[in-house]
C-alpha cells in the first residue's frame, strides 16, 4: 500500500497548470453538448415493440447513422 499521503491539486500543480486544465476542461464541455448520445443510439419506433413483444429475450439487430463529427471540429478550439 502506497503510505504518500495525498494532497490537493494545487500543491502538487502551478498556477497555470490548474488554469490550463481548467481551459481544457471547459472545452470538453463545449465539445460534448452538441453530442446526445441516448438520441444517436436509440431504437426507431418500430424496433422497440418487436422487442418487448418477443418478450426481451434477444436484442434487436438495429443500424444507425454515424455521428457527423464535423460539427465538433468547427467547435474545436486549440489549448
Amino acid at each position: 500500500m502506497n503510505d504518500t499521503p495525498l494532497t490537493s491539486a494545487s500543491a502538487r500543480l502551478s498556477e497555470r497548470e490548474i488554469e490550463r486544465l481548467k481551459t481544457a476542461a471547459a472545452l470538453l464541455r463545449k465539445a460534448e453538448r452538441p453530442v446526445r448520445i441516448l438520441r444517436a443510439v436509440t431504437w426507431g419506433p418500430e424496433v422497440e415493440p418487436r422487442f418487448f413483444e418477443s418478450g426481451g429475450r434477444e436484442l434487436p439487430q438495429v443500424s444507425y447513422q454515424p455521428l457527423d463529427a464535423g460539427q465538433l471540429r468547427a467547435n474545436n478550439t486549440p489549448i
